[in-house]
């Protein structure tokens, strides 16, 4: 019984003896490593290479942590130190790095260091929105954004200058950047025209950058007309013309806006013609009607403005109206048709033929002149009563024709 006790009082002895080996072991082998590097801080580009002196065989990695993901490096020995470069990729991003000795699956030895943006400067800028009406408290916004040659932001408080200039006015204001950035809101003048716009810091100049500012809702306007002569002979155009159209600053609308013109006739048809503005006046042509008539016109800028309104009235032409029936009184031949100073009446003018039959409207149809004629040929299969009367109109004036017998001798 004694003897197994003094076994067991053996073994636990052995066992002591070789975890506090392994300890010191552990111990030596961290107490033999020491860092030589004492730089904590680095520019953003610049070499970085820890050292580290020992004369332990255990064979050892270094890992770096950054916001930018870890890396694993390994080192280059000689003699009684190691060295691990940093990557490239690593040091030109600036942050904190932290990074952990590693051996034999052990934290040997931990540590960390600092890239600051090197002393070279960029500026990425951004204006917009690049175009804002006049006035009301609308605005563009310039951001910027100074940084290093490899895009890494300069600390808050780097001074930038953000410069404007309109017609004969500049300013420059100083912003520090908070957050890498700094920015303004440039509000628009009520006045039209373009802002010019740049950034400075530490000693560089960005390229300027423009934002047009350009009229706002138009305001109501007038209009007028004018037009070679008044008859109604279906082929002058009227010209309608708008005032120089502005906003309420009196800025004059852009180039392209929409005016439409809508023409009501004495008939209340609806006519429309559109124009669009050049220099703030908007212009538009309407043709003359055929016949004596009224048209009342108003223009309008759809949901923004609108303009007085004009009567612009139409003179009757006054000409007679010859025609012919051929010899088996089946086509009616219709002219000369003549104008205004009896000269004939432009191709295209309108010849109507309404058809009666004891003193009801059976058809009516439109042929158009060529030479001053119109021609209208009566089918025996539609028409095929024995009597007719014909109501002849062009450009207003009218002629009725005495009763006509067909088939006569049937």
């Amino acid at each position: 019984m004694r003897k197994k006790l003094y076994i067991t009082f053996f073994l636990v002895g052995c066992c002591v003896l070789l975890l506090s080996f392994i300890n010191k072991r552990e111990k030596n082998n961290v107490t033999t490593f020491s860092l030589l590097t004492q730089q904590k801080t680095y520019k953003a580009g610049s070499p970085i290479m820890l050292t580290f002196k020992s004369s332990s065989n255990v064979v050892t990695s270094l890992l770096l942590k950054s916001s930018y993901g870890s890396v694993l490096l390994n080192a280059t020995k000689s003699n009684d130190t190691l060295n691990y470069i940093v990557p490239k990729f690593y040091i030109q991003k600036a942050g904190y790095i932290s990074w952990v000795l590693i051996g034999n699956d052990k934290h040997i030895h931990k540590g960390n260091f600092d890239i600051i943006p090197e002393d070279d400067i960029r500026i990425e800028n951004y204006l917009g929105p690049r175009s804002m009406p006049a006035g009301d408290g609308h605005y563009t916004m310039m951001v910027s954004i100074p940084t290093d040659r490899y895009d890494n932001p300069k600390p808050d408080d780097t001074p930038t200058i953000i410069k404007t200039q309109f017609l004969e006015n500049i300013t420059e204001q100083s912003i520090p950047t908070k957050d890498f950035i700094s920015w303004k809101r440039i509000y628009s003048p009520e006045k039209a025209g373009k802002i010019i716009t740049s950034v400075a810091c530490m000693g560089k100049e960005t390229k300027e950058t423009e934002t047009d500012v350009y009229a706002t809702i138009p305001t109501n306007f007038t209009i007028d007309y004018t037009r070679n002569h008044a008859f109604s002979d279906g082929n002058q155009a009227t010209t309608l013309t708008s005032s120089i159209i502005k906003d309420k600053f009196g800025n004059t609308v852009g180039d392209g806006t929409m005016v439409t013109y809508i023409a009501t006739t004495t008939e209340n048809a609806v006519l429309k013609t559109y124009g669009n503005t050049v220099q703030g006046i908007a212009q538009a042509d309407i043709l003359s009607p055929e016949h004596a008539d009224v048209y009342t016109v108003k223009a309008y800028i759809n949901g923004m403005a609108e303009s007085n309104t004009v009567n612009i009235k139409y003179k009757q032409v006054k000409t007679s109206i010859d025609y012919t029936l051929s010899d088996d009184k089946r086509t009616v031949t219709v002219g000369a048709i003549n104008s205004f100073m009896n000269q004939i009446a432009p191709d295209g003018t309108t010849v109507t033929l309404q058809v009666y039959h004891k003193g009801k409207l059976v058809d009516s149809s439109n042929e158009y002149t060529r030479k001053g004629m119109a021609a209208f040929t009566l089918s025996e299969e539609v028409y095929k009563e024995k009597e007719y009367s014909f109501a002849i109109t062009a450009l207003g004036n009218t002629v009725t024709t005495e009763i006509i017998h067909y088939n006569a001798g049937k």
